[in-house]
């Protein structure tokens, strides 16, 4: 990564070692953790109530 996330504007752009917290697990909390892992960021997440079906992905 170049160490600044204006650069970071394709899914081509390298995620790698960009560290993220998402807020939330519901439908858009999981996806956003779900593509910004595979696009190789580290991802946190931060949820006080998940749908089980959400946490047990995340694991």
């Amino acid at each position: 990564m170049s160490g600044r996330p204006e650069s970071l504007t394709s899914w081509y752009a390298d995620w790698s070692g960009l560290r993220v917290a998402v807020l939330g697990l519901s439908v858009t909390g999981f996806s956003v953790a779900d593509t910004l892992a595979e696009l190789g960021a580290e991802v946190l997440v931060v949820t006080e109530d998940a749908a089980p079906e959400y946490e047990q992905a995340c694991r």
